[in-house]
Order: C-alpha cells, then sequence, then structure tokens
C-alpha cells in the first residue's frame, strides 16, 4: 500500500483548520514521517512520528482496511466513486 503525503497534509490541514507540513526519515531502517504543525518555513516544533507500519495499523485498528473492513464492504457494493470513497476513508482517518 502506498500513502500520498501530500494528501494526509490536505486532510489534516481541513480538519485541524491549520496547515502541517510532512518531513520523511530516510536514514534509518524503517522509514518514518514526522508531522509538523505550521507551513515549513515555521519551523514548528510540534510533531507526530509515524513509520508505514504504524499508518497501517491505525487504519486496521479503525477497521479502514483488512477482513470485514470499510475499503471491503465499499468493493462488495461496487458503489459510485469507489476511488474517492476509499481515498476518503483511508486520508480521513490517518488525519485523526
Amino acid at each position: 500500500m502506498n500513502i500520498i503525503p501530500s494528501e494526509i497534509e490536505k486532510y489534516c490541514a481541513k480538519k485541524l483548520k491549520y496547515p502541517i507540513h510532512t518531513e520523511v526519515e530516510l536514514k534509518s531502517a524503517e522509514t518514518s514521517f514526522r508531522f509538523v504543525a505550521g507551513p515549513v518555513e515555521h519551523n514548528g516544533n510540534l510533531a507526530i512520528y509515524l513509520s508505514g507500519k504504524e499508518i497501517l495499523d491505525i487504519l486496521d485498528i479503525n477497521g479502514i482496511i483488512g477482513k470485514g473492513s470499510v475499503i471491503e464492504k465499499i468493493l462488495r457494493e461496487r458503489q459510485l466513486n469507489m476511488d474517492g470513497k476509499i481515498h476518503d476513508q483511508i486520508y480521513s482517518t490517518v488525519a485523526k
């Protein structure tokens, strides 16, 4: 599964009514994301660190992915705009 950091930023900004930016740690064995409050120019210090595994865990715990998940239901019911609904479920959940 791939995740688009700019989409997380967009959904967080909509939910929080405040911009965030994403930094990606490349030196460690496991890539991690640092979601920082405010635009990059502000050098914000309020941040949340998440690894790719933790993002997948958030989606799984919230029933978005996995067996019997929201995404499975959308795919099974062949709803209109399935891609948009799946996209919204993933990114609005991560933005929480």
